[in-house]
C-alpha cells in the first residue's frame, strides 16, 4: 500500500488520526491541554496513532516536541509531518477515527 509506504505505518481498522491545534492566543496552555490528550490516548493500547503536526507557533513548538518524544516511546504511533492533500485523503478513506482538540475524541 503506497500510504502505509510512505509513512512507514502499518494502517488497521484500529487506526486513528490525532490532530491538536492550540489557540494562538491562550498563553501557557498547549502543553497541558495536550498532555491530557495523551493520557487519554495511553489508555487506548489497542488503537494506532498517527499524528499530524499544529501549526509552528510557540504552542505548536512545544506540542510538536511533545508528540516526538511520544512517538519514540510508544510503538503504534507516528508522526506524519507533511503529508499534502492527496496522501491525507487516501488516509482519510482508511482510518477508524480522528482525535482532536481539547480531548474530543470521535471514533
Amino acid at each position: 500500500d503506497k500510504l502505509e509506504e510512505v509513512l512507514k505505518f502499518k494502517i488497521t481498522d484500529k487506526t486513528i488520526l490525532a490532530t491538536f491545534h492550540p489557540a494562538s492566543l491562550e498563553r501557557a496552555t498547549a502543553g497541558p491541554q495536550f498532555k491530557e490528550l495523551l493520557k487519554v490516548l495511553d489508555d487506548m493500547k489497542d488503537l494506532r496513532i498517527i499524528f499530524t503536526l499544529p501549526n509552528a507557533d510557540t504552542g505548536g513548538r512545544i506540542i510538536i516536541k511533545m508528540i516526538d518524544d511520544y512517538v519514540k516511546k510508544n510503538s503504534g504511533r507516528e508522526l506524519a509531518s507533511i503529508l499534502g492533500n492527496m496522501l491525507m485523503k487516501m488516509l482519510l478513506l482508511k482510518i477508524y477515527g480522528i482525535a482532536l482538540l481539547k480531548f474530543h475524541l470521535f471514533l
